[in-house]
C-alpha cells in the first residue's frame, strides 16, 4: 500500500512539473524510493547469467552415477550429483564447457568428443584414464584441451590420443 501511495506522490509532482523529484520528496519518501528500486533490481535480475556459466560446468566423481545432472561435486539429493563416467559428462556437457574429473581410475576408451571442451582432473597423479589397451581413449571431432590427467594404457588412432 504505502508503495501505491509513493508513486501517486511521484505522479502528483510529476503531472505539476514541479523540478526534480528527488528535490520534492522529503527523506522517508526518498529512503522508500530508493528501497524500492534497489528491491526491482534485484528481481528482474535474479539468476540472470548465473545459470547458463552454472550449467556448462560438469562434475565427474568414482562416487557419481550418471544419472545424476552432474551439477554437482557430491551428492545433495534427488538427481543433484555427479557423473559417474567422463563418457557421460562429455555427453551432458555443453559447447565450451569445463568437465571436473575427480580423482580416481576411470577405465574408458574411445571417449567421442564432438564439441569445444576442457576436461580438468583434479590432480596429474591421481585423475587417470586408462584405455585398458581396449582402443584410443579420445576420439575428436573438435577440440579438446585436457589439464592435469594422465592417460594410459591407450593408443593413437586417426583423430585419437
Amino acid at each position: 500500500m504505502q508503495v501505491i501511495i509513493f508513486f501517486k506522490k511521484y505522479l502528483r509532482f510529476h503531472k505539476q512539473g514541479v523540478g526534480n523529484i528527488f528535490e520534492r520528496l522529503n527523506r522517508k519518501d526518498f529512503f522508500k524510493f530508493a528501497i524500492i528500486l534497489v528491491g526491482v533490481i534485484f528481481i528482474l535480475s535474479w539468476g540472470s547469467g548465473t545459470s547458463s556459466a552454472a550449467n556448462n560446468t560438469i562434475y565427474v566423481s568414482t562416487h557419481g552415477n550418471d544419472s545424476w545432472n552432474g551439477l554437482f561435486t557430491v551428492h545433495t539429493n534427488g538427481t543433484n550429483g555427479p557423473k559417474a563416467t567422463i563418457n557421460n559428462g562429455i555427453t551432458s556437457s555443453k559447447t565450451n564447457g569445463k568437465l571436473y574429473v575427480s580423482n580416481g581410475v576411470y577405465f574408458e576408451y574411445n571417449l567421442q568428443i564432438t564439441r569445444n571442451i576442457t576436461i580438468i582432473g583434479q590432480s596429474q597423479t591421481s585423475t587417470i584414464i586408462d584405455a585398458g589397451k581396449l582402443g584410443q581413449i579420445f576420439n575428436n571431432t573438435a577440440s579438446a584441451a585436457l589439464q592435469t590427467l594422465t592417460l594410459r594404457n591407450g593408443y593413437y588412432g586417426s583423430g585419437g590420443y
